[in-house]
Protein backbone atom coordinates (compact mmCIF):
# COMPACT_ATOMS: atom_id res chain seq x y z
CA UNK A 1 0.00 0.00 0.00
CA UNK A 2 1.20 3.61 -0.67
CA UNK A 3 2.18 5.91 2.19
CA UNK A 4 -0.25 8.87 1.91
CA UNK A 5 -3.45 5.91 1.50
CA UNK A 6 -1.42 3.98 4.86
CA UNK A 7 -1.40 6.95 6.79
CA UNK A 8 -4.76 8.23 5.64
CA UNK A 9 -6.53 5.20 6.69
CA UNK A 10 -4.52 5.24 9.91
CA UNK A 11 -5.67 8.69 10.73
CA UNK A 12 -9.36 8.17 9.69
CA UNK A 13 -9.10 5.00 12.34
CA UNK A 14 -7.52 6.81 15.09
CA UNK A 15 -10.44 9.81 14.84
CA UNK A 16 -13.58 7.73 14.35
CA UNK A 17 -12.91 4.20 13.89
CA UNK A 18 -14.32 4.33 10.07
CA UNK A 19 -15.49 0.94 8.66
CA UNK A 20 -14.53 -0.28 5.46
CA UNK A 21 -18.31 0.40 4.28
CA UNK A 22 -17.34 3.99 4.41
CA UNK A 23 -14.42 3.72 2.49
CA UNK A 24 -13.71 3.53 -1.63
CA UNK A 25 -10.74 0.82 -2.25
CA UNK A 26 -9.27 1.13 -5.27
CA UNK A 27 -8.17 -2.83 -5.44
CA UNK A 28 -8.48 -6.19 -3.25
CA UNK A 29 -4.96 -5.70 -1.74
CA UNK A 30 -6.05 -2.42 -0.48
CA UNK A 31 -8.94 -3.49 1.49
CA UNK A 32 -6.50 -6.14 2.52
CA UNK A 33 -4.24 -3.68 3.94
CA UNK A 34 -6.83 -2.14 5.68
CA UNK A 35 -8.29 -4.86 7.57
CA UNK A 36 -5.34 -5.98 8.66
CA UNK A 37 -4.63 -2.30 9.97
CA UNK A 38 -8.23 -2.15 11.37
CA UNK A 39 -7.68 -5.69 13.03
CA UNK A 40 -4.28 -4.47 14.69
CA UNK A 41 -5.60 -1.22 15.78
CA UNK A 42 -8.10 -2.70 17.61
CA UNK A 43 -6.26 -5.08 19.33
CA UNK A 44 -2.92 -3.80 19.77
CA UNK A 45 -3.06 0.16 20.50
CA UNK A 46 -4.79 1.93 23.77
CA UNK A 47 -8.30 3.64 22.92
CA UNK A 48 -6.20 7.07 22.36
CA UNK A 49 -2.86 6.46 21.08
CA UNK A 50 -2.42 10.55 19.24
CA UNK A 51 -0.33 8.68 16.48
CA UNK A 52 -1.92 8.58 13.34
CA UNK A 53 1.18 7.80 11.93
CA UNK A 54 2.13 5.12 13.82
CA UNK A 55 1.34 2.28 11.70
CA UNK A 56 2.93 3.94 8.45
CA UNK A 57 6.44 3.47 10.65
CA UNK A 58 5.57 -0.45 10.91
CA UNK A 59 4.85 -0.78 7.36
CA UNK A 60 8.27 1.00 6.70
CA UNK A 61 9.55 -1.60 8.88
CA UNK A 62 8.30 -4.17 7.23
CA UNK A 63 9.66 -3.68 3.91
CA UNK A 64 12.62 -2.36 4.96
CA UNK A 65 15.50 -3.97 6.81
CA UNK A 66 16.43 -5.47 10.12
CA UNK A 67 16.95 -2.20 12.48
CA UNK A 68 14.70 -2.59 15.25
CA UNK A 69 12.47 0.79 15.60
CA UNK A 70 11.02 1.90 18.57
CA UNK A 71 7.25 2.06 18.98
CA UNK A 72 4.76 3.49 21.57
CA UNK A 73 1.97 0.79 22.39
CA UNK A 74 -0.71 -0.34 25.09
CA UNK A 75 0.24 0.11 28.34
CA UNK A 76 2.95 2.56 27.67
CA UNK A 77 5.42 -0.04 27.07
CA UNK A 78 8.12 -0.01 24.10
CA UNK A 79 8.35 -2.55 21.86
CA UNK A 80 11.31 -3.22 19.21
CA UNK A 81 10.01 -4.63 15.31
CA UNK A 82 11.89 -6.74 13.70
CA UNK A 83 11.80 -7.63 9.70
CA UNK A 84 12.61 -11.07 9.11
CA UNK A 85 13.01 -12.31 5.81
CA UNK A 86 11.81 -16.20 5.63
CA UNK A 87 13.75 -19.24 5.52
CA UNK A 88 11.01 -21.02 3.84
CA UNK A 89 10.30 -21.13 0.18
CA UNK A 90 6.47 -20.79 1.15
CA UNK A 91 6.18 -17.31 1.73
CA UNK A 92 3.97 -16.04 5.28
CA UNK A 93 4.75 -13.38 7.99
CA UNK A 94 4.52 -12.53 11.59
CA UNK A 95 3.81 -10.12 13.34
CA UNK A 96 3.67 -10.51 17.49
CA UNK A 97 2.34 -8.45 20.20
CA UNK A 98 4.47 -10.25 23.08
CA UNK A 99 2.80 -9.84 26.72
CA UNK A 100 4.45 -11.47 30.05
CA UNK A 101 5.12 -14.94 28.93
CA UNK A 102 7.37 -18.12 29.08
CA UNK A 103 8.98 -19.36 26.02
CA UNK A 104 11.34 -22.75 25.37
CA UNK A 105 12.36 -25.22 23.68
CA UNK A 106 11.09 -28.74 23.29
CA UNK A 107 11.90 -31.81 21.97
CA UNK A 108 9.41 -33.29 19.10
CA UNK A 109 8.59 -36.40 20.92
CA UNK A 110 4.57 -37.13 20.65
CA UNK A 111 3.61 -34.03 18.74
CA UNK A 112 1.52 -34.25 15.59
CA UNK A 113 2.50 -32.84 12.17
CA UNK A 114 -0.18 -30.14 11.74
CA UNK A 115 1.35 -28.86 8.70
CA UNK A 116 0.26 -32.21 7.26
CA UNK A 117 -3.10 -32.35 9.06
CA UNK A 118 -3.41 -28.35 7.55
CA UNK A 119 -2.68 -30.46 4.21
CA UNK A 120 -5.21 -32.96 4.63
CA UNK A 121 -7.86 -30.70 5.64
CA UNK A 122 -7.33 -28.52 2.00
CA UNK A 123 -5.02 -25.52 3.17
CA UNK A 124 -6.55 -22.93 0.74
CA UNK A 125 -9.25 -20.96 2.09
CA UNK A 126 -11.94 -21.62 -0.58
CA UNK A 127 -12.22 -18.55 -3.20
CA UNK A 128 -16.51 -19.57 -2.72
CA UNK A 129 -16.53 -19.33 0.77
CA UNK A 130 -18.46 -16.00 1.68
CA UNK A 131 -19.62 -16.36 5.65
CA UNK A 132 -17.49 -17.75 8.65
CA UNK A 133 -17.71 -21.62 8.32
CA UNK A 134 -16.72 -24.04 11.22
CA UNK A 135 -15.70 -27.01 9.70
CA UNK A 136 -16.60 -29.84 12.33
CA UNK A 137 -17.31 -34.07 11.82
CA UNK A 138 -17.03 -35.39 8.82
CA UNK A 139 -16.19 -32.35 7.19
CA UNK A 140 -19.53 -30.76 7.83
CA UNK A 141 -19.85 -26.98 7.17
CA UNK A 142 -21.55 -25.08 9.27
CA UNK A 143 -21.96 -20.83 8.39
CA UNK A 144 -21.98 -18.24 11.29
CA UNK A 145 -23.12 -14.69 11.86
CA UNK A 146 -19.39 -12.41 11.47
CA UNK A 147 -18.00 -12.35 14.87
CA UNK A 148 -19.75 -15.50 15.64
CA UNK A 149 -18.39 -16.79 19.63
CA UNK A 150 -17.24 -20.08 19.68
CA UNK A 151 -16.48 -21.64 22.98
CA UNK A 152 -15.14 -25.70 23.66
CA UNK A 153 -15.10 -27.06 26.84
CA UNK A 154 -12.72 -28.73 28.53
CA UNK A 155 -14.04 -32.30 27.34
CA UNK A 156 -14.39 -31.03 23.30
CA UNK A 157 -18.41 -29.86 23.51
CA UNK A 158 -18.58 -26.96 21.09
CA UNK A 159 -21.32 -24.40 21.96
CA UNK A 160 -21.55 -21.57 19.20
CA UNK A 161 -23.55 -18.03 20.49
CA UNK A 162 -24.46 -20.46 23.62
CA UNK A 163 -25.69 -23.09 21.24
CA UNK A 164 -24.84 -26.12 22.04
CA UNK A 165 -23.71 -28.82 18.83
CA UNK A 166 -23.91 -32.34 19.10
CA UNK A 167 -20.48 -33.86 18.25
CA UNK A 168 -18.72 -37.46 18.17
CA UNK A 169 -16.92 -38.08 21.45
CA UNK A 170 -13.82 -38.03 19.52
CA UNK A 171 -11.61 -35.51 21.75
CA UNK A 172 -8.39 -35.52 18.99
CA UNK A 173 -10.72 -34.86 16.11
CA UNK A 174 -9.52 -31.35 14.59
CA UNK A 175 -11.97 -28.61 14.03
CA UNK A 176 -11.48 -25.51 11.56
CA UNK A 177 -12.54 -22.11 11.33
CA UNK A 178 -12.85 -20.64 8.04
CA UNK A 179 -12.82 -16.92 8.09
CA UNK A 180 -13.58 -15.17 4.49
CA UNK A 181 -12.24 -11.50 3.77
CA UNK A 182 -14.24 -8.63 5.38
CA UNK A 183 -15.49 -11.37 8.18
CA UNK A 184 -13.95 -11.81 11.86
CA UNK A 185 -14.64 -14.17 14.20
CA UNK A 186 -13.90 -15.50 17.82
CA UNK A 187 -12.57 -18.89 19.69
CA UNK A 188 -11.91 -19.79 22.73
CA UNK A 189 -10.33 -23.26 22.99
CA UNK A 190 -10.58 -26.18 24.98
CA UNK A 191 -7.17 -24.82 27.36
CA UNK A 192 -9.49 -21.53 27.83
CA UNK A 193 -7.14 -19.86 25.38
CA UNK A 194 -8.92 -16.94 23.28
CA UNK A 195 -7.93 -16.41 19.57
CA UNK A 196 -9.74 -13.06 17.51
CA UNK A 197 -9.46 -14.61 13.77
CA UNK A 198 -9.14 -11.51 11.14
CA UNK A 199 -10.82 -11.57 7.79
CA UNK A 200 -8.67 -14.17 4.98
CA UNK A 201 -7.84 -16.22 8.04
CA UNK A 202 -8.07 -20.03 8.75
CA UNK A 203 -7.06 -21.54 12.25
CA UNK A 204 -7.27 -25.61 12.97
CA UNK A 205 -7.19 -27.48 15.90
CA UNK A 206 -8.47 -30.14 17.82
CA UNK A 207 -11.30 -30.14 19.86
CA UNK A 208 -9.58 -30.90 22.86
CA UNK A 209 -6.22 -30.98 23.81
CA UNK A 210 -4.68 -34.42 24.55
CA UNK A 211 -1.02 -35.72 25.57
CA UNK A 212 1.65 -32.63 26.25
CA UNK A 213 1.55 -29.98 24.37
CA UNK A 214 -1.64 -27.66 22.24
CA UNK A 215 -0.82 -27.28 18.64
CA UNK A 216 -2.83 -25.21 16.42
CA UNK A 217 -2.64 -24.64 12.92
CA UNK A 218 -3.08 -20.92 11.62
CA UNK A 219 -3.05 -19.01 8.16
CA UNK A 220 -3.57 -15.86 8.32
CA UNK A 221 -4.13 -13.22 11.12
CA UNK A 222 -4.73 -13.88 14.74
CA UNK A 223 -4.81 -12.31 18.01
CA UNK A 224 -4.19 -15.26 20.90
CA UNK A 225 -3.90 -15.00 24.58
CA UNK A 226 -2.77 -18.09 25.46
CA UNK A 227 -3.84 -19.49 29.13
CA UNK A 228 -0.83 -20.36 31.26
CA UNK A 229 0.10 -24.09 31.61
CA UNK A 230 3.68 -24.97 32.50
CA UNK A 231 3.18 -28.88 32.00
CA UNK A 232 1.33 -28.09 28.74
CA UNK A 233 3.28 -25.68 26.17
CA UNK A 234 1.53 -23.71 23.60
CA UNK A 235 2.39 -23.96 19.52
CA UNK A 236 1.38 -22.20 17.07
CA UNK A 237 1.95 -23.74 13.04
CA UNK A 238 2.16 -22.28 10.37
CA UNK A 239 3.22 -23.09 6.80
CA UNK A 240 6.78 -21.53 7.24
CA UNK A 241 7.25 -21.38 11.19
CA UNK A 242 6.19 -21.93 14.49
CA UNK A 243 6.45 -20.17 17.88
CA UNK A 244 6.08 -21.67 21.17
CA UNK A 245 4.72 -20.61 24.34
CA UNK A 246 3.40 -20.85 28.09
CA UNK A 247 1.55 -18.75 28.52
CA UNK A 248 1.08 -14.95 26.44
CA UNK A 249 -0.90 -12.84 24.44
CA UNK A 250 0.26 -12.03 20.90
CA UNK A 251 -0.74 -11.23 17.39
CA UNK A 252 0.28 -13.39 14.55
CA UNK A 253 -0.01 -12.94 10.75
CA UNK A 254 0.92 -15.62 8.01
CA UNK A 255 -0.47 -14.56 5.18
CA UNK A 256 0.61 -16.94 2.02
CA UNK A 257 1.27 -14.13 -0.22
CA UNK A 258 4.01 -12.51 2.09
CA UNK A 259 7.37 -13.01 2.00
CA UNK A 260 8.67 -10.96 5.46
CA UNK A 261 7.63 -11.75 8.79
CA UNK A 262 7.81 -9.23 11.38
CA UNK A 263 8.07 -9.41 15.21
CA UNK A 264 6.74 -6.70 17.73
CA UNK A 265 7.99 -7.62 20.96
CA UNK A 266 6.68 -5.74 24.17
CA UNK A 267 8.09 -7.84 27.09
CA UNK A 268 9.65 -11.22 27.48
CA UNK A 269 11.05 -13.15 25.02
CA UNK A 270 10.46 -15.22 21.86
CA UNK A 271 11.29 -18.28 20.66
CA UNK A 272 10.48 -19.01 16.35
CA UNK A 273 11.41 -21.60 14.45
CA UNK A 274 10.92 -22.22 10.83
CA UNK A 275 10.69 -25.16 9.16
CA UNK A 276 14.70 -26.16 8.86
CA UNK A 277 14.68 -26.04 12.38
CA UNK A 278 16.04 -22.72 12.21
CA UNK A 279 15.69 -19.90 15.13
CA UNK A 280 14.84 -16.76 14.21
CA UNK A 281 15.81 -14.69 16.78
Amino acid sequence: MRKNKFKSFASRLNKDGDHPEKISFESPEEQAEYDKLDFLWNRCLPEETGEPDIWAKVQAKINADNTPVRLALKSNKTARLFSILKYSAVAASVALLIGAGCFLLLNDEERHDLNKIAQSLQTEIPQDIKEVTLVVSDQKKIELDNNAQIVYSATGQVQVNSNKLVEDDIKEEYNQIIVPKGKRSQIVLADNSKIWINSGSKVIYPRAFEGKYREIYVEGEVYLNVTHDTSKPFIVNTSGFEVRVLGTSFNISAYKNQEKAAVVLVEGSVNVKDQQNHHIK
